[in-house]
This record gives structure tokens, C-alpha cells and sequence, in this order.
């Protein structure tokens, strides 16, 4: 059994109320594939999960994709139009663009000014 499978099979066994999930590289896939088995995901945001380009259909959620340019194995462009999504492409990057300093100060302003506090 696959690493994608059994960490599926694993959050589908821990995570029973609805969530968000903000997933990295495999982390897209296996957050992915349990939102295909699960309709416990009100949103997945996937960064640098290059694997998706395997996938034939999607979850039926709130996505939001992120790539870098200069990653030789993300989804060609007509798999995104075939998966009727938009994506970000990341200029001038490579697949760990997610651990670049630049970026996750950006990601994390925008998660903050997009999701709702508790208590507010």
C-alpha cells in the first residue's frame, strides 16, 4: 500500500467534522484524495502538489492551487483547463518555492485576511 493511500485512509479516520486544509507538496495529494472520499473539506489549498496532474476528477470544494513555473512536473495546462480551475503560477520558481521566506509571509497574510477569526 502507497503513502498516499494510507495517509487518506488515516485522515479519513481522524478528521470527522468539516475542516480546511492547507496541504504541501504529497500532503495536496493525500489532502486531495480525502476530499474525493470525504465531503468534510469546506476548503483545500494545495501547494507544489505536482501529483495532481495524475488526478482525472476533483473534489467538489473550495480549491485553490499553487505551482511554480519552472516545475518540470506540474499539471500541463490542459489538464488545469480540463479540471476547470484556476491556479497560481509562481514565476521564476522551483517546486520548494513554499519554503522561500517571500512567499509564506505572503500566504500567510493572505490566509489571515481571508479567514473569518473565532470570536469575531
Amino acid at each position: 500500500m502507497n503513502s498516499e493511500r494510507l495517509g487518506t485512509e488515516k485522515l479519513i479516520k481522524l478528521e470527522t467534522q468539516r475542516i480546511k486544509i492547507l496541504a504541501f507538496s504529497i500532503g495536496g495529494t493525500i489532502a486531495w484524495k480525502y476530499g474525493l472520499k470525504s465531503a468534510n473539506i469546506d476548503s483545500l489549498i494545495c501547494i507544489s502538489s505536482t501529483r495532481h496532474r495524475k488526478e482525472t476528477e476533483k473534489p467538489k470544494r473550495e480549491l485553490e492551487l499553487y505551482f511554480s513555473e519552472n516545475d518540470e512536473f506540474k499539471p500541463k495546462k490542459e489538464w488545469l483547463g480540463n479540471m476547470m480551475f484556476n491556479y497560481n503560477s509562481i514565476t521564476g520558481k522551483d517546486h520548494h518555492f513554499y519554503i522561500e521566506p517571500e512567499f509564506t509571509t505572503q500566504l500567510s497574510e493572505t490566509l489571515l485576511k481571508t479567514t473569518p477569526q473565532q470570536g469575531s
